[in-house]
C-alpha cells in the first residue's frame, strides 16, 4: 500500500485543522537569528586563529590542520539548518507537515547529523592536542597526568567519531530508507535514538573533563595572580560547552519519547549548532591575545587596551621589523606571547639547571622549541656621556 505524499505526518489533535501553508508554530526567525550568529562567531574564531597561525607565527600544526576541517564540516552543517527553515520549518508541529516534506526534513536531519559528528569531534580532538602541547614539556608526557586526560579524550572522540559516522550512515538497509519513508516498510533499520543518547553522554562527558582538567596546571604556574586568572578564564570557557551539551542531552532525551519528531528535532539542530561554536571559541581563544597584540589593524581597534598588554618597540634599538622577526622566533610555541612566556608554559624542578634546557634543546630541536634557550646571558652596558665622560656601569637584565 503506497502513501499518500499529501496527507500529513500525524493526525491533528481534536479540534484542530492541519495547516501546510503557514504553521501557527513555525518560527524560522528564531532559528534563522540563532544559526546566523553561531555562524559569525565561529567564522571569526577560526579566522582570528588563522590569521594568527599563518600572517604572525607563519606555522601549521595537525591542531590547524584538524580546527580547519572542523569548521567546513560545521559550515555543511550550518547549510542543513538553513535547509531545515524550508523543510519542515523550525518548531514546527508533525500533523501541519506533508508526508512528501518529512521525506527532505529527514533527509537534511541526516546529513546534520554526519556533519555535526564530524564538526564537533574533530575540534574536539584538536583542543586537547594543543592543550598537551602547551602544558606538557617534551620528555615529561608519561609522567604528565594532564597529558594522560589529554589523550583519553582524543581516543574516545576518535572511537566516537568513526564509529557514529559509519553508524548513521547504516542505520538503514537499504541505505535510502534513512529518509525515504515510502522504503520503510521493507527495510531493516535499528533505532537511532541509542545512538543519539549515546553521543550526546559521551560529550556531555568530555566537555566537563576538558573544563576541569588545565585548572590545576594553570594555577601551578609561576605567573602573577592576574596572567593567572585570565588563563583561568580562557581555559574554562568550555563551561559554554557543558551547558550546551546538557541542555541538548535533554532535549534528546525528550526527542526519543515524542512522536512529534519534528517539533522536537528543532531545539536538538539548535542546541548541537551551538555545541559545535563553542567548541571552535574553546579552541581558537589561546591563541587570540598573541594575535590581537601583534596585530596592527587591531591594535588601532583596541587601542591602549592591546599596546598596555603587549610588547614595547620603542626601547628596542634597530629595525621594527627584526625586533618583530626575534619576537616571533622566540615566542613561536608561546600561546600567550608576553615577556613571562618565552617558552612553552611548562613547569621546572628547583634542581633542574639551564643544562638540562641546552640538553632538551639538543634532543627536540626546532620542531619543538624553536631552537631553545642555550644559554642566559648577563649583560653590562656602559653609558658614554660626550664621549669622554664615562658614567657607571649598570647592569640590565637580558629579559627587561
Amino acid at each position: 500500500m503506497s502513501l499518500d505524499l499529501s496527507a500529513s505526518v500525524l493526525p491533528p489533535p481534536d479540534g484542530m485543522v492541519s495547516n501546510f501553508d503557514d504553521p501557527p508554530s513555525k518560527n524560522n526567525a528564531l532559528g534563522l537569528g540563532a544559526v546566523s550568529l553561531m555562524l559569525i562567531v565561529s567564522t571569526l574564531a577560526v579566522a582570528a586563529r588563522l590569521y594568527g597561525r599563518f600572517g604572525i607565527a607563519r606555522q601549521l600544526k595537525a591542531e590547524d590542520v584538524l580546527t580547519i576541517c572542523a569548521y567546513a564540516a560545521f559550515v555543511a552543517a550550518v547549510w542543513t539548518d538553513l535547509m531545515w527553515l524550508q523543510y519542515p520549518g523550525y518548531f514546527v508541529h508533525a500533523w501541519d507537515i506533508k508526508v512528501e516534506t518529512e521525506i527532505s526534513a529527514l533527509y537534511y536531519a541526516f546529513l546534520f547529523g554526519v556533519f555535526y559528528s564530524s564538526a564537533l569531534g574533530l575540534i574536539k580532538i584538536a583542543i586537547p592536542l594543543e592543550w598537551s602541547r602547551i602544558f606538557v614539556p617534551p620528555g615529561t608526557r608519561k609522567k604528565s597526568y594532564f597529558w594522560w586526560g589529554s589523550m583519553f579524550i582524543v581516543t574516545l572522540q576518535s572511537l566516537v567519531l568513526v564509529v557514529i559516522t559509519i553508524l548513521l550512515n547504516v542505520q538503514c538497509i537499504p541505505h535510502e530508507a534513512i529518509w525515504d519513508v515510502t522504503k520503510v516498510a521493507g527495510a531493516k533499520c535499528f533505532p537511532l535514538p541509542i545512538l543519539q543518547k549515546v553521543s550526546a553522554s559521551t560529550h556531555f562527558v568530555t566537555d566537563v573533563i576538558m573544563v576541569l582538567l588545565p585548572q590545576k596546571v594553570v594555577w601551578s604556574l609561576n605567573l602573577s595572580m592576574q596572567k593567572k586568572v585570565g588563563l583561568a578564564f580562557v581555559f574554562s570557557l568550555g563551561i559554554l560547552g557543558v551547558v550546551c551539551s546538557v541542555f541538548r542531552l535533554v532535549d534528546t532525551l525528550a526527542l526519543a519519547t515524542e512522536k512529534d519528531v519534528f517539533f522536537f528535532t528543532s531545539p536538538v539542530l539548535l542546541w548541537c549548532t551551538a555545541e559545535m561554536t563553542c567548541g571552535f571559541i574553546v579552541a581558537c581563544a589561546p591563541s587570540l591575545p598573541r594575535t590581537v597584540k601583534e596585530s596592527y589593524l587591531l591594535r588601532k581597534i583596541f587601542g591602549s587596551t592591546v599596546s598596555g598588554t603587549g610588547p614595547s618597540y620603542s626601547n628596542h634599538n634597530g629595525p621594527r621589523s627584526s625586533y618583530n622577526a626575534l619576537s616571533r622566533k622566540r615566542n613561536k610555541d608561546s600561546m600567550f606571547d608576553d615577556t613571562e612566556t618565552g617558552m612553552p608554559l611548562s613547569k621546572l624542578d628547583r634542581s633542574e639547571s639551564t643544562e638540562h634546557l641546552r640538553e632538551a634543546s639538543s634532543n627536540y630541536g626546532d620542531a619543538t622549541f624553536g631552537g631553545g634557550i642555550m644559554r642566559t646571558t648577563q649583560v653590562t652596558v656602559v653609558k658614554d656621556k660626550g664621549s669622554r665622560n664615562t658614567g657607571e656601569p649598570q647592569v640590565v637584565s637580558a629579559w627587561s
